[in-house]
């Protein structure tokens, strides 16, 4: 998370706790001194209690205080009590670990550029494209190893010949025209 220093939370002992407890995916750990950790009810006003899911807010002195020259973005993420929104789902479990679950709202966001996964997928399904199945379409951020930075990712179900090079490249100049309407 870019608004925190790098190890605000972690866990010293993965991955054998999760281990041990039978978890599928690790917890993240505990937060480092100068950092408190909350998780906010979904659908309440009130603190959750442990193992409730719900928004994951932070505060501390490793939290940056601002965005850059953009005060409605900065009082929008963050309370009125000085908590930071972080956008994750989570819980905090009984040893006051944390375990992320997802996110209150999905966006990907490469070099200042925002794409909401749901409407891209929607749009590549709108636009017909031969070669794609209706439907079947996925759309994320990956990072490629040795790139300086993360990349949109599409994946999805191809109804052309596995063999068939042409109709593969005209699928994915097509993706690309529609994921570039998105910058």
């Amino acid at each position: 998370m870019t608004e925190t220093c790098a190890g605000a939370i972690f866990n010293r002992e993965c991955p054998i706790v999760d281990i041990k407890a039978g978890r599928e995916f690790a917890t993240l750990g505990t937060c480092v001194p100068g950092i408190e950790m909350r998780i906010l009810p979904v659908a309440h006003a009130s603190v959750g209690s442990m193992d409730t899911e719900g928004a994951l807010e932070i505060r501390g002195l490793v939290v940056f205080e601002k965005y850059f020259n953009d005060d409605e973005s900065t009082r929008m993420a963050f309370t009125d009590d000085g908590w930071f929104k972080t956008g994750d789902l989570a819980s905090i479990n009984s040893r006051g670990y944390l375990q992320l679950s997802g996110r209150s709202k999905e966006l990907i966001n490469i070099n200042g550029v925002k794409y909401l996964p749901h409407e891209l997928e929607a749009a590549i399904d709108q636009a017909g494209i031969t070669g794609i199945t209706e439907s079947f379409v996925i759309c994320f951020a990956h990072r490629p190893s040795g790139s300086s930075t993360e990349e949109i990712y599409v994946i999805y179900q191809h109804n052309y010949d596995a063999n068939d090079s042409q109709a593969r490249m005209e699928t994915l100049h097509s993706i690309q025209h529609i994921v570039t309407l998105f910058t």
